[in-house]
């Protein structure tokens, strides 16, 4: 009878929180976009006062994540509606919104006196911060400006962050079920915010007045009532990567664990939509890393191929109700077919790949003149750095050094968990989460360096901790059963 009334007010917590979050985010955008700006600003600097002291961690950093994750350009930090920034004094730089928020979160744990539980990867995650500091220094000897040396402070500050999140979220179990929860509920708005691109041809922002679209480094034009076009080319926007990411993880896990929060029905839907919303994006390397998680989850829990069946009924739902949505999938088909021209010797994979023939040899060869520490953050560095090649530009940062400190984490990450796998197969989920990670990093976007944004910093930080968390909450339950077992 308790535990039932315990689980029904728990429920109506969970509902509460989501329904509190999106009028949340209702109000922000009142605030940024319908009242003047002066009147906006102060409004998110409340929040982050209200934030700083409240002890609901798990409901306010999902959804500064997703304020920073900028979905269907709500609030993009080069547009008219951007979040509040600070300025530097004599220096014409700005201290971000995002940049301020990390900076409040690591302020906070550092004065929260909390209970933690031991983290598994936190020697191995010193080093790679420890090495981050020599490599600030290496920038001085070899030559930095002004201007370089703030923005490696910009990008270094976030690995705090590493460290602050499992300690103000992942340290009781309902802290955890509470902040995923609000992450799938997440999920929704950034596919929607997705869609919306792909049907209507212009991101959300703009309903609200936004003229300021950059993509892929390209203003795009914002009087026409056209901004992508799904008839020329495949829509590539995706948001909220990360929200993405760990919502895919996590409901994976929920599903093959000891689950008795949400409907597999509905974790089901949660991981086909953060699927679907990666391979609408057309883009190959999140593609082939979501691909691959999924393939190796059926390998060992192959009792759950219901998830594809899951995904196939959205798929054709979408094909049935909207002819660009059609237009879009076939688009994102093509994209990975042209993969093929890989196998084939191809390397620009028809002329649509350059990482492999432009970018990765123009940062290999500046590799090369210093292969043991790199370059650090110095100006040749960031000259010659390329996000686009992740463990290019990670031997360009750190040299050989560097990169064997991370292959320490990684491997730290992969050994523990699979001997927590002992413990609970279940596990086995962020062993395979790991490795999408990588091929991501390997193939799309840099995600290991020494140097973060603050929305990356936060993504790993949850997906990370979150691995911790279960990975000790099962090896406590294995050694309390133990103990049992042996005075019986």
């Amino acid at each position: 009878m308790i535990m039932n009334v315990l689980k029904k007010n728990r429920n109506k917590q969970l509902i509460k929180d989501v329904i509190f979050i999106y009028l949340l985010l209702f109000l922000s955008i009142i605030f940024r976009y319908f009242l003047p700006t002066y009147i906006g600003s102060a409004f998110f600097l409340i929040l982050l006062l209200i934030s700083f002291f409240s002890d609901k961690d798990y409901f306010w950093i999902p959804f500064y994540l997703l304020l920073i994750s900028m979905p269907g350009y709500l609030f993009f930090n080069e547009g008219e509606y951007a979040l509040p920034a600070l300025n530097i004094p004599n220096l014409g730089r700005e201290i971000y919104y995002n940049e301020i928020v990390c900076l409040l979160y690591i302020l906070k744990a550092f004065i929260r006196k909390s209970k933690i539980i031991p983290i598994f990867y936190k020697k191995s995650l010193f080093l790679i911060f420890g090495y981050s500091i020599i490599l600030f220094i290496l920038g001085f000897v070899l030559g930095v400006s002004l201007l370089k040396v703030l923005r490696t402070l910009r990008f270094i500050l976030p690995l705090v962050l590493l460290f602050v999140i499992p300690k103000l979220v992942f340290t009781h179990e309902e802290k955890v079920i509470s902040f995923i929860n609000i992450l799938f509920a997440l999920v929704f708005f950034c596919v929607l915010a997705q869609l919306i691109d792909i049907i209507f041809g212009i991101p959300l922002a703009t309903f609200f007045g936004e003229t300021m679209i950059i993509f892929a480094g390209h203003e795009l034009e914002t009087t026409s009532k056209i901004v992508f076009d799904v008839n020329e080319e495949a829509v590539r926007t995706i948001y909220g990567v990360f929200i993405l990411f760990v919502s895919f993880i996590t409901g994976l896990f929920y599903i093959v664990s000891e689950n008795v929060i949400w409907k597999k029905l509905y974790l089901y839907l949660i991981v086909s939509l953060c699927f679907l919303s990666v391979f609408l994006s057309a883009t190959r390397g999140w593609i082939i890393a979501f691909s691959t998680i999924l393939v190796l989850f059926f390998l060992i829990f192959p009792k759950n191929l219901r998830i594809s069946f899951s995904g196939i009924i959205i798929v054709i739902l979408l094909m049935m109700s909207s002819s660009k949505i059609e237009k879009q999938i076939t688009g994102s088909l093509d994209r990975i077919e042209s993969i093929n021209y890989l196998l084939k010797g191809d390397i620009t994979a028809g002329g649509t790949l350059q990482r492999i023939s432009e970018r990765s040899p123009r940062v290999m060869t500046k590799f090369k003149e210093s292969p043991i520490y790199g370059f650090g953050f110095s100006d040749e560095y960031y000259k010659f750095a390329d996000g686009h090649v992740g463990n290019q530009t990670l031997l360009l940062n750190g040299g050989i050094i560097g990169y064997l400190i991370y292959s320490i984490f990684w491997l730290v990450f992969i050994w523990t968990l699979f001997k927590g796998r002992l413990y609970s197969k279940s596990l086995y989920v962020f062993i395979f989460a790991f490795f999408g990670l990588f091929i991501i990093h390997s193939s799309s976007r840099i995600i290991f360096s020494y140097a973060l944004d603050v929305e990356d910093a936060f993504g790993l930080g949850i997906f990370f901790a979150f691995s911790n968390f279960y990975l000790q909450k099962y090896r406590a339950m294995t050694y309390k059963q133990t103990l049992s077992s042996s005075h019986i």
